[in-house]
């Protein structure tokens, strides 16, 4: 037989966010494909939530658009986003004025759906996410049914049941526009209980006696870390109605205990937004609050009591109005930064400038980057968002703005992270298993050295958004962290040890741990590839679980196919073939690369395989040689931490035998 050359290459195209010497984020919605508003003459709506609500390992976007319609953005896992909001068949909220948005699998079905809530005395939305395939409005069917001004919402097991409950936050009745001026009362929110199946039972507030306030946002966050869900509740015009409210669940009494008053956090000011953190790392959790003017800085004291520290730390502002925020580590560095959104509440189109806060661990304050890292956009924002598009381990960032008429020109920003520096991180979701499917209420902490970080897995805060549900912890250069601890909701807790850093990790409750990765594939027509047990040659979803082959740690691997039926990538068959087929190449990923390149398959296996590594003009970057097992052997490929970006070709030779393929070292 003669030698068989075969270039098969699965094309991944690679992930087109740009270079970047130094600036942190770049505004990239337009090329990403994002282009949405929220249109409210209120001046009140535009929220975001970023999810996977098709589990393909790629974190999508949903825009509400008040009187614009909404919008979800699927992430194809390729540097772009589709609209796919009639594909999922989004239809029923295109009459309706949507205000937020909030994500969680109400059913435990292993898809998330999504709630929105709505404005002026109307109900708001239940949808649920059929399989990835659609999402269906079960509103009026799951007893969503309620009327009201709808602002915020935010999903907790707050009894402990394993399913999630919805805590829905009103604003105010109006008599006549503009409702400023002609405000009669402010409404009462409302509590819908889970039944298990994701029908809910609207129930009064488990509160001694319910103090109606003009709620802005609400999270539930285990403020005093007993592992159950607290309460906190944020009111607009708290000087006039009601102030701030910290409601501490006091399971399994049915009944919150208000601890406003001794907390400290009873601040009566016009709340927007709240970011939930630890900054200081004490292991207490820290809350910013936004505001007209001055922010407010809680830092966590212990035992539920609180102290505004805003300008010690410099992040205070005072100027113009604030929204959305959460805290993150933009920079991998180890601590805590702050980003805040902002916007005028005037008619007219009066932007103002998003602000970012980096933390300066040193002299331990934040510091305004907002100029020099170009996130000041002039806006009228409203929610924001993180979460990380292009699976790289640094967070990226979504601005919902919103137009007061159709001639303001603000629309929704994407800020991608093109941090290229060596900081390292570890990424962690989570599947609850007796919790909740999507495990919110967990606790995850990570020890190395004399360092310790605490990230809470929550749904819905900001304002009127839901963050990525994946939990993201910056690590500067540490290469390994000691432990991880898990506490899941009602204090079951797990321990994982020596981790290696610049890895996601899935952790299923009472199972196991995994490492993950998401892939886009690329084949053409006549291609298949092995993937989930069998020959694919349709597109589609597929999982596979690798074992490790020293003792460490399992893979969970999500590859989405997609097929070419043009044949127009680079799918080119040369030589002679003689009885090789197609479907016999090893399947040879993730592409693009960053530190290690996995070969699972070698169907016309010999014992030994030369493995040669060239570069685009044919040099030689290092050969090695690797003993072959069976068939379905799976060769890891390790230390490509300093190869250079670009293209290279992978040359795999056994006997007369030669498979070459093409990678992007990203």
């Amino acid at each position: 037989m003669g030698v068989i050359v075969k270039y098969f290459a699965f094309i991944i195209l690679i992930l087109a966010y740009g270079q970047s010497k130094g600036q942190i984020f770049a505004e990239k919605a337009s090329e990403l494909g994002i282009d949405h508003y929220a249109y409210d003459p209120n001046v009140m709506g535009g929220g975001v939530a970023i999810f996977d609500f098709n589990n393909d390992g790629f974190e999508d976007i949903y825009l509400t658009g008040g009187l614009n319609g909404d919008k979800l953005y699927e992430n194809l896992g390729n540097g772009t986003f589709e609209d796919v909001t009639k594909k999922m068949q989004i239809t029923a909220l295109n009459i309706v004025k949507t205000m937020g948005v909030v994500a969680g699998d109400v059913d435990n079905d292993g898809f998330t759906d999504l709630f929105i809530t709505s404005a002026e005395n109307d109900h708001c939305y239940l949808l649920k996410n059929e399989g990835g395939n659609m999402f269906t409005d079960r509103s009026i069917p799951a007893g969503v049914t309620h009327k009201a001004w709808s602002s915020t919402a935010t999903m907790g097991d707050y009894d402990l049941d394993g399913d999630l409950d919805i805590y829905v936050g009103n604003y105010v009745a109006f008599s006549e526009l503009p409702f400023d001026q002609h405000i009669t009362n402010a409404e009462a929110d409302f509590f819908y209980q889970n039944d298990g199946t994701g029908h809910f039972t609207k129930i009064d507030n488990p509160l001694t006696f319910e103090k109606r306030g003009c709620t802005l946002v609400s999270s539930f966050s285990d403020i005093d870390l007993d592992g159950d869900a607290d309460l906190f509740v944020l009111n607009d015009f708290g000087d006039f109605y009601q102030s701030n409210k910290l409601l501490l669940n006091d399971y399994p009494s049915p009944i919150f205990q208000e601890i406003t008053d001794p907390s400290g956090m009873n601040a009566q000011i016009n709340s927007m937004g709240i970011a939930v953190g630890d900054f200081d790392e004490d292991g207490n959790f820290d809350y910013y609050i936004t505001n007209i003017g001055d922010n407010l800085l809680y830092q966590g004291l212990g035992e539920a009591k609180f102290k505004n520290v805003s300008g010690d730390h410099h992040v205070n502002d005072g100027t113009g109005v604030s929204w959305g925020t959460a805290f993150m580590d933009v920079n991998n560095d180890s601590y805590l930064d702050l980003f805040v959104v902002k916007g005028s509440i005037l008619s007219h189109y009066d932007p103002q400038e998003n602000k970012l806060y980096l933390r300066n661990a040193q002299l331990e304050v934040f510091e305004d980057v907002s100029v020099t890292e170009k996130v000041n956009e002039k806006n009228k924002a409203r929610g924001m968002a993180y979460g990380d598009f292009n699976n790289d381990g640094w967070r990226d960032l979504v601005v919902a703005n919103v137009r007061i008429d159709q001639g303001n020109p603000g629309k929704s920003l994407v800020y991608i992270n093109e941090s290229k520096g060596d900081n390292r991180w570890v990424k962690v979701s989570l599947q609850g298993v007796s919790s909740n499917k999507n495990a919110y209420g967990s606790i995850v902490q990570v020890f190395s050295g004399n360092r310790h970080w605490i990230r809470e897995i929550t749904a819905g805060s900001s304002y009127l958004s839901h963050h990525s549900a994946v939990a993201h912890i910056g690590l500067g250069d540490i290469t390994t962290v000691d432990s991880m601890v898990v506490n899941w909701p009602g204090g079951n807790r797990e321990v994982f040890k020596n981790l290696a850093t610049n890895q996601e990790f899935r952790i299923v409750q009472h199972d196991n741990i995994y490492i993950t990765t998401s892939l886009r594939m690329d084949i053409c027509s006549h291609e298949k590839v092995f993937l989930q047990g069998a020959l694919r040659n349709s597109p589609g979803i597929y999982r596979d679980t690798i074992r490790s082959q020293n003792d460490g740690i399992d893979s969970l691997r999500t590859t989405r196919l997609f097929i070419d039926d043009k044949n127009t990538g680079e799918c080119v068959v040369t030589g002679t073939t003689d009885n090789i087929t197609e479907h016999l190449a090893p399947h040879i990923y993730p592409n693009p690369f960053k530190n290690a390149i996995t070969i699972h398959g070698f169907p016309q296996f010999k014992k030994t395989a030369k493995i040669t590594l060239l570069n685009s003009v044919g040099a030689l970057v290092e050969t090695r040689l690797v003993a072959i097992k069976s068939s379905q052997d799976l060769i890891e490929l390790h230390g490509y931490e300093l190869l250079t970006p670009g293209v290279y070709l992978l040359k795999i030779e056994m006997g007369d035998i030669v498979y070459l393929h093409r990678l992007i070292k990203s």
